[in-house]
C-alpha cells in the first residue's frame, strides 16, 4: 500500500483524512500537521521520511514544502472558485448584507479571486487584494487587514490562511478562510491513485541488466590466474544478483545479465554501483553497464544492449534505456562520487582485527548516499549485506580508530536494550 503524507493545518488535515476515508482508498493518509507554513521543510524532515507521495491542504505549503522533495511525488489540493463564493457568503451573512467591502489576501500565484469575480453578475466592490509571497511571515497580513478595518476602508475579509481568520475573528472582523473544497480534495485523491497505479504497473517492469568487463583478458599472468580471477568476479556478481532479487547469466567473453524487475533495480542503485566500483578498485578492471526496461525480456534486454552500447561509447559507468526516453540518458550521475578519506596508517589494526577495506568503503559511500547522519550496527549489517559477527567486528575496529564515534542510543519502545548510535568523525 502506498502512503501518503497530507501536509496542512490540523483542520486542513484532518478534513482532507475523513474525506480520504469516506471516498475508500486504497491509499495510506499520514497526517503531517504544521503550525505555521514556514515550518513545512522540518515537519517533512521529520514525519515524512515513509512517505511515497505528499499531498499538501494548499498552494502554500505546496510552495514551500516542493523544494525539499521530488516535484513527481508531490500534489496539492487547488482552490477553486467555489471556496472562493463559500468565503464570500460566509462574510455577507456576518455582515448581514450584500453591498460590502472585501479585503482580500492571496498568494502571489494565485488568480482565484479575478476568475471568480469575472464570472459574477453583481459587482463586489474590492478595497483591495494583497498578493504575498508564501515565505513571508502572516503577521504582516494581520497588520494591513487590522490597519484597513480601523480606517473603515474594509467591511469584511477574506483570507487564505486560518491563523489570520482566528486572529481577526477575535478583534471582531467579519472574516472567512478561503478554504478548498471536498470536491477538489477528492478529485486530487484520484489523481494520486492513478500515480501510485502508473508508478506500480512500471515497478513491476521486467530489467535487464547487461554487464561487460575489460580488461581480463589482456593480463599477463598465467591461465590459472585469470581463471582464479574471473571466478571471483563472477562471485561478486551473483552477490549482486542477489541483492537484485534477479538471475544471473553468464554470457561469456566477459560479458554478464541480470534479469529483475524495475523496481528493484531503483531501490538498490546506489548498492549496485558500490559493488561495481568494488570490483573496480580490487581487479584494477573496467565495467560497463547498460540497464533496460521493457514489457517483455526480449524488450528489456533490447534496450538493456543499448543502454550498454551507449555506457561503452560515452564513458558513463551506467546507462539506463526504456521505451518511456527517445533517447539514453545519462542516469548514473545521481550516485554522488565522493573519495573516502585515507586509511592506510590503520592498515595493521583492520589486518589484526580481519577486517576487510572494502567494507569500510562500502559503509563510508552507504553513509553518504543515505545521507546518515548516525546509525546503528543493525543498519550497517543490513545495508553491507554483512553477518551480524562481521557488522560488530567492523564498528568495533572504526570506534577505536577514532573513524566512528558513538553519540547516543536509538530511541526505542518495548523491552531489549537499546542499540548505541554511531556517527562517521572523518571528511
Amino acid at each position: 500500500m502506498y502512503q501518503v503524507g497530507v501536509v496542512g493545518p490540523k483542520g486542513s488535515v484532518e478534513r482532507i483524512v475523513k474525506i480520504a476515508q469516506r471516498s475508500g482508498t486504497p491509499l495510506a493518509m499520514k497526517p503531517i500537521v504544521y503550525e505555521t507554513a514556514i515550518d513545512v521543510p522540518q515537519v517533512i524532515d521529520e514525519k515524512g521520511k515513509n512517505c511515497d507521495y505528499f499531498l499538501f491542504s494548499g498552494i502554500i505549503p505546496y510552495i514551500i514544502g516542493k523544494d525539499v522533495i521530488d516535484p513527481k511525488r508531490a500534489f496539492y489540493v487547488e482552490l477553486l472558485e467555489a471556496g472562493f463564493y463559500r468565503a464570500m457568503l460566509n462574510v455577507m451573512h456576518q455582515v448581514d448584507r450584500l453591498q460590502i467591502r472585501f479585503g482580500i489576501d492571496l498568494p502571489e500565484q494565485g488568480e482565484v479571486a479575478e476568475h471568480s469575480l469575472e464570472q459574477l453578475n453583481m459587482s463586489v466592490q474590492l478595497s483591495y487584494v494583497e498578493y504575498f509571497d508564501p515565505y513571508d511571515a502572516y503577521q504582516m497580513l494581520i497588520d494591513k487587514h487590522t490597519a484597513a478595518w480601523e480606517a473603515d476602508k474594509v467591511d469584511g475579509v477574506l483570507t487564505c490562511y486560518p491563523e489570520v481568520k482566528a486572529v481577526l475573528s477575535e478583534q471582531g472582523i467579519p472574516v472567512e478562510w478561503i478554504s478548498t473544497t471536498n470536491l477538489a480534495t477528492r478529485q486530487v485523491i484520484q489523481a494520486i491513485e492513478q500515480r501510485a497505479e502508473a508508478d506500480y504497473f512500471k515497478r513491476t517492469q521486467i530489467a535487464a541488466c547487461a554487464i561487460q568487463i575489460f580488461g581480463l583478458e589482456k593480463r599477463g599472468a598465467l591461465s590459472f590466474d585469470i581463471q582464479t580471477e574471473a571466478l571471483r568476479i563472477q562471485m561478486a556478481m551473483l552477490q549482486m544478483s542477489r541483492e537484485l532479487n534477479g538471475s544471473f547469466f553468464t554470457l561469456g567473453h566477459e560479458r554478464y545479465m541480470i534479469m529483475t524487475s524495475r523496481g528493484e533495480v531503483y531501490d538498490q542503485l546506489s548498492k549496485m554501483q558500490l559493488q561495481l566500483e568494488h570490483i573496480h578498485n580490487e581487479y584494477k578492471l573496467t565495467l560497463r553497464v547498460g540497464i533496460g526496461f521493457g514489457d517483455s525480456a526480449l524488450q528489456a534486454e533490447q534496450y538493456a544492449t543499448e543502454a550498454l552500447h551507449y555506457s561503452k561509447t560515452s564513458e558513463q559507468s551506467i546507462a539506463i534505456a526504456s521505451a518511456e526516453e527517445e533517447k539514453v540518458p545519462q542516469f548514473m550521475d545521481q550516485v554522488e562520487q565522493h573519495a573516502m578519506p585515507q586509511l592506510d596508517y590503520l592498515h595493521e589494526q583492520f589486518q589484526e582485527s580481519k577486517v576487510a577495506l572494502h567494507h569500510v568503503e562500502s559503509l563510508y559511500r552507504t553513509i553518504l548516499s543515505k545521507k546518515w547522519t548516525t546509525f546503528t550496527t543493525q543498519d550497517v549489517m543490513l545495508e553491507l549485506a554483512i553477518g551480524s559477527r562481521t557488522a560488530q567486528r567492523l564498528v568495533k575496529t572504526l570506534v577505536e580508530a577514532d573513524v566512528l564515534l558513538k553519540v547516543g542510543e536509538e530511541k526505542r519502545g518495548g523491552k531489549g536494550r537499546p542499540s548505541p548510535l554511531y556517527e562517521w568523525t572523518l571528511t
